[in-house]
């Protein structure tokens, strides 16, 4: 009976453990695809030299990848007196969750855009 027991919890706890580690998994792969789609905004912004219609592009897909009201946006900046841009900043925010321990939590990744 002392036998049954003990591996009764030793299976629990394993079980626990990869539950666990598949939720941290499943989390880096959200946040390594939110760095990448973020990665391809600013190459397709910095290529279109601060194109409106694919900073908006660029916006609604990220609506449709990562939810939220507004989770892409963009800063332009430019020097006093001129409308030619400089550089934009762009930051993308998404959900950081991990089902398992009942972790959820809002994260934002940013970058420059030369």
């Amino acid at each position: 009976m002392d036998t049954v027991i003990k591996a009764m919890t030793g299976l629990f706890f394993s079980l626990v453990l990869v539950f666990i580690g598949v939720g941290l998994i499943t989390t880096s792969l959200n946040a390594a695809r939110a760095n990448r789609a973020l990665s391809g905004y600013v190459d397709k912004i910095s290529c279109s030299n601060y194109s409106r219609e694919v900073i908006e592009g660029c916006k609604s897909d990220a609506r449709e990848q990562f939810g939220g009201e507004d989770p892409l946006i963009v800063d332009k900046s430019a020097q006093k007196g001129s409308n030619h841009i400089r550089f934009a900043r762009a930051t993308l925010t998404y959900r950081f969750q991990i089902p398992v321990m009942g972790l959820v939590r809002v994260h934002k990744v940013e970058a420059v855009i030369p």
